[in-house]
């Protein structure tokens, strides 16, 4: 299965911290990560197999490549693709109205 996506140029969370802090504000750096975190919690709280479907797809893979790639129909990839982003939306604009 092909990604239109490739993770070839990954860094260690470590590093990137001491990128960004080099880069830019501190405040900028910890408000991204505050909402890196509030995402991630947020991915974790869905049922497995709709997070696994926002993963593929977050990382460039097509409706047809995760159908095939999970064994499941392309509509129900598209069900839990549209379920999954409201989700998530919902859950950032929480994050985004508590913080």
């Amino acid at each position: 299965m092909e990604a239109s996506r490739k993770h070839a140029g990954q860094v260690p969370l470590d590093d990137f911290y001491e990128v960004l802090a080099e880069e830019g504000e501190e405040h900028e750096v910890a408000e991204h990560w505050k909402e890196h975190e509030a995402l991630h919690q947020a991915l974790a709280q869905l049922p497995p197999r709709r997070a696994r479907v926002m993963v593929l797809y977050e990382d460039g893979y097509s409706t047809a490549e995760i159908a095939q790639h999970l064994g499941i129909k392309e509509e129900l990839v598209r069900k839990e693709k549209s379920l999954g982003l409201r989700q998530l939306r919902d859950a950032m604009r929480h994050v985004a109205l508590a913080g």
